[in-house]
């Protein structure tokens, strides 16, 4: 049975332990906020369906494909331990991710080594922070412009 609420927000409350042990997958839950805590191991894939999420500044482990992703409105996986794989444009996955709508990210210290693709069909993002990741924006298209982020503007 799903849960009777829509927000769930046990942001910096010193929690510790696997999401796969604490609770199940939630039907009604649009709003997940664990950030600040300790929780580790993998992320329970039913997390990614939910639309807001905060994950960041804990101690989870594994691999995480953007791609995979559907229907969120606001991701945050930074400083969470989660290694995030930022698909190549020529992935077939590109054709049926559904983040047309997601307006902030935040992939801060997620071993990102090239621009994560699936963010240019990104229609409605305001926020994007891909910070202490790997330096592979030096060598690329982000590397020109001026200092109002036009570089991101233009490529999405």
């Amino acid at each position: 049975m799903g849960s009777p609420f829509r927000t769930l927000d046990l942001s910096d409350c010193d929690f510790t332990g696997s999401l796969t042990h604490l609770f199940g997958p939630t039907h009604s839950l649009e709003e997940l906020r664990l950030d600040g805590n300790s929780f580790y191991g993998p992320i329970p894939p039913w997390v990614f369906n939910i639309s807001t999420f905060d994950l960041s500044d804990n101690e989870f482990s594994g691999k995480v494909d953007l791609s995979s992703f559907t229907n969120n409105i606001f991701i945050v996986l930074s400083n969470s331990g989660i290694s995030v794989i930022a698909t190549k444009k020529n992935d077939d996955n590109l054709n049926s991710c559904s983040l047309k709508e997601v307006a902030q990210v935040g992939l801060s210290s997620c071993n990102i080594s090239i621009f994560p693709e699936v963010l240019r069909s990104c229609n409605a993002l305001l926020y994007l922070d891909l910070s202490m990741n790997k330096s592979w924006w030096r060598d690329s298209s982000l590397a020109t412009g001026n200092a109002n982020f036009e570089p991101v503007k233009s490529i999405l």
